[in-house]
């Protein structure tokens, strides 16, 4: 059997864009994806998708007929500004993902994708979508705007998985002024939270392993809630990753604590669970400041790599 490459690849044609991608801070990825800039040799790739009536069926722009659309559109300044290709580990372009300042409301960037019909069914513009919120509100914005002709219901779940809320309905033009679509317009306002790890739990988290993180539940960690996103820096290497808090598990002590969750979520490994104590805390928090909070357990999901 051939071996599959993945663009991490050191012989991979891709692994120097993706450097200077990451170089340039314009990069982030997923567990299963990674979103970088294209180029005009990728222009084959954005054609499969642009040329396929079932998906420009509510796009703004019109069905592509030759390939030299794609390169024109590629080599636009509009392309190259808050527009990223999605792309598979093994280096495959499957569609793209745009993050610009809505023309109406300056105070919103509007999220927008188009996925190739081959790859739909995956959840891959889902996941594409929480990694640019997490990539974008990083660097500081935090309000976004998605919409979706009423009629495109596949969308509309994206849109409402990622934690949009409903606003309002309204007509939106195509480019060409030629064709109306009735939209449905959602916003969401993000906040994020910022957290150092140490090195092991930062690459636990990063490869899945762990997904509940302990903390004091002190003033700084009242302030995060459900539906958040937390970005951790990693303490040696100033690596990041971006999560969202699914669940926040409150409860009076560490003890409790040990005593309730999956310590397994938390950090522990099948070697060291056995030997786990609530006394390992004391090493991050004094026995003082534990009397005085009561502690959490933040349930995380990872959404990007940043």
């Amino acid at each position: 059997m051939e071996k599959q490459l993945t663009i991490f690849d050191v012989n991979h044609p891709l692994n120097r864009r993706l450097q200077l991608a990451k170089e340039g801070g314009l990069y982030f990825g997923t567990p299963r994806l990674v979103m970088m800039p294209m180029c005009k040799e990728d222009a084959p790739r954005v054609f499969q998708w642009t040329s396929d009536g079932e998906v420009t069926r509510y796009m703004r722009y019109d069905t592509y007929t030759d390939v030299s659309q794609a390169e024109e559109w590629l080599a636009s300044p509009q392309q190259q500004q808050d527009n990223f290709g999605i792309f598979l580990k093994d280096g495959e372009l499957i569609g793209c993902i745009s993050c610009h300042l809505d023309i109406v409301d300056k105070k919103y960037k509007e999220i927008g994708y188009n996925l190739n019909r081959h790859f739909w069914g995956n959840g891959y513009c889902t996941e594409a979508t929480f990694a640019t919120i997490a990539y974008f509100a990083e660097k500081g914005t935090c309000r976004f705007l998605a919409r979706h002709d009423v009629r495109n219901t596949p969308s509309q779940r994206v849109i409402e998985k990622c934690g949009f809320n409903y606003v309002s309905g309204g007509n939106q033009q195509s480019f060409d002024g030629k064709r109306t679509f009735l939209c449905r317009e959602y916003l969401l306002d993000v906040t994020l939270h910022r957290m150092d790890l140490h090195d092991a739990p930062f690459r636990a988290i990063q490869s899945g392993e762990k997904t509940v993180e302990m903390r004091l539940y002190d003033e700084k960690r009242q302030q995060v809630k459900e539906g958040n996103y937390i970005c951790f820096q990693n303490r040696s290497s100033g690596k990041k990753i971006v999560t969202v808090v699914e669940k926040l598990h409150i409860f009076p002590t560490f003890k409790q604590l040990y005593a309730n969750m999956d310590l397994l979520k938390c950090g522990y490994t099948a070697d060291t669970v056995s030997t786990a104590s609530p006394k390992d805390m004391d090493v991050y928090y004094s026995p003082e400041k534990q009397q005085n909070y009561s502690v959490v357990g933040i349930e995380l999901r990872l959404v990007a790599v940043l």
